[in-house]
């Protein structure tokens, strides 16, 4: 007889009557859903247990912006997931949507799973065609918990994770958050040595346009990264990626260019990296490594990005120690 593998849903909520029954409704098919609701005053949580979800309110009461004391994602995140009794979990906000159908391609998937995966990478995606990977089911376990006030996530160097490309989530854009940017300017004065806090105060920095604060998270994050061990290709490879595209926002060509081979060292199917080389090239007058960057971003696909995480120390010294 088959084993049956359960898979659970996990939510954080606030005064999200509008989103919450799209959202569960999506993953018909899953065994529980538990919700963490963190103050809402709407009808969110009755509209959930509507749908047979169990409901939290007692243990979160975030107050609303601009007071963003108390706010912690992963904390109510890791609540959700101990709310569950499932094998494994699938996390999302209130405001994405699992394609229909998706739930039975993830209950196949994991079930033909073996260790040492414990995740799984779907597409996010809009309806503009924006996509991106990210690990949204999970294996219940010690290296499945979250981290962070924001942006929350598994710490960098214990997760396995297998891209699935026949799993997909809608998600909404939002305008940059002056709550997670205040919180992880908290978290970074507190802890300004912590690889991930320097990855997202960089990215941070860069999607509200403070291209040189940018560029000091990110030569922090470089500095600290290859001298550590750990290996992370999605973020890693994004980070010297979007460090190599802001020294050319600079007009510094050539740590531009370094910093885009980097990412391709770390991810060597980076299509993205690739083609900044291209536009690099291009942009110098240097025609023939321009068409041999567009031809390799051209047949690129961004494979590589099954194993999330392993031991690895690469051997580079960067130009710039902050």
């Amino acid at each position: 007889m088959t084993h049956h593998t359960s898979i659970g849903l996990a939510l954080i909520v606030k005064n999200e009557e509008n989103n919450i029954k799209a959202c569960i409704n999506s993953c018909k098919g899953v065994d529980e859903v538990a919700v963490v609701d963190t103050g809402s005053s709407d009808n969110t949580v009755e509209i959930a247990r509507s749908l047979g979800a169990v409901v939290d309110v007692e243990t979160f009461h975030w107050p609303d912006p601009p007071d963003y004391t108390g706010i912690d994602f992963s904390a109510a995140r890791n609540r959700s997931v101990d709310m569950l009794s499932t094998e494994w979990f699938l996390f999302l906000d209130a405001d994405e949507r699992l394609d229909k159908g998706h739930i039975w391609n993830i209950r196949r998937r994991i079930t033909d799973l073996r260790d040492p995966f414990k995740a799984l990478l779907v597409t996010m995606y809009t309806e503009k065609g924006d996509t991106f990977w990210r690990d949204k089911v999970m294996k219940k376990c010690p290296e499945t918990r979250f981290v962070g006030r924001v942006h929350e996530a598994t710490a960098d160097e214990v997760l396995y994770a297998d891209l699935a490309k026949d799993i997909r989530i809608h998600y909404q854009t939002h305008p940059h958050s002056p709550r997670n940017y205040a919180i992880l300017r908290e978290e970074c004065a507190a802890d300004p040595n912590s690889m991930r806090l320097q990855y997202l105060m960089g990215r941070e920095e860069f999607c509200w346009g403070n291209v040189p604060s940018s560029i000091y998270w990110f030569e922090r994050w470089a500095w600290t990264y290859e001298r550590s061990g750990k290996y992370h290709p999605m973020r890693a490879a994004d980070a010297y990626f979007t460090l190599g595209y802001a020294y050319a926002r600079m007009a510094e060509y050539a740590r531009a260019r370094t910093n885009a081979g980097k990412a391709l060292i770390v991810n060597p199917d980076f299509k993205e990296a690739a083609q900044l080389l291209a536009d690099l090239a291009g942009f110098e007058g240097n025609g023939m490594a321009q068409e041999r960057w567009l031809g390799f971003a051209g047949s690129a696909e961004n494979r590589g990005l099954g194993i999330q995480a392993k031991c690895f120390q690469q051997e580079c010294s960067p130009e710039v120690q902050p």
